[in-house]
């Protein structure tokens, strides 16, 4: 139960930090605009003008994962703590697709439980826009998990 609260507590931090980012241009440059003609559909932006949204927002996001992220038994009593990120994306009907760990230095089941959390996301998101018209974006979750 400690550690469950930890991870939401870490995940909460996560997002706050994240939206924080998403401020600084330096950090993200603002988005070229795109022509409604030149919008390819089954393209895999890296950004949009409207970002995707899992439905409810980021306090539905953070319950999601506290609810659906399961910490493999090999790593429980590990003293491990570490960030890493699950990259996916999400498609033009709001569906993940994709899932995959992007730092390699983890115990594999710790990576599985990453791609796992993700993939029980189905069809939870509101797709990212260009020009008003929905897109494929790759998207990145930043997981923490520590262990005392």
């Amino acid at each position: 139960m400690i550690n469950r609260i930890k991870l939401v507590m870490t995940l909460a931090l996560l997002l706050l930090a994240g939206s924080v980012l998403a401020q600084d241009e330096d950090f993200y440059p603002e988005a070229p605009e795109i022509e409604e003609e030149e919008v390819l559909h089954d393209q895999i932006y890296e950004w949009s003008s409207t970002e995707p949204e899992f439905k409810g927002g980021k306090t539905a996001l953070n319950q999601f994962i506290v609810e659906h992220f399961r910490i493999p038994g090999d790593v429980q009593d590990s003293g491990l703590s570490v960030r890493f990120f699950v990259q996916f994306v999400v498609d033009t009907l709001g569906c993940v697709s994709d899932a995959e760990v992007v730092r390699q230095q983890l115990p594999e089941s710790l990576k599985q439980a990453g791609i796992d959390v993700v993939e029980k996301m189905r069809c939870n998101w509101k797709p990212g826009m260009i020009s008003g018209k929905p897109v494929k974006i790759r998207m990145r979750l930043p997981i923490h998990v520590r262990f005392d």
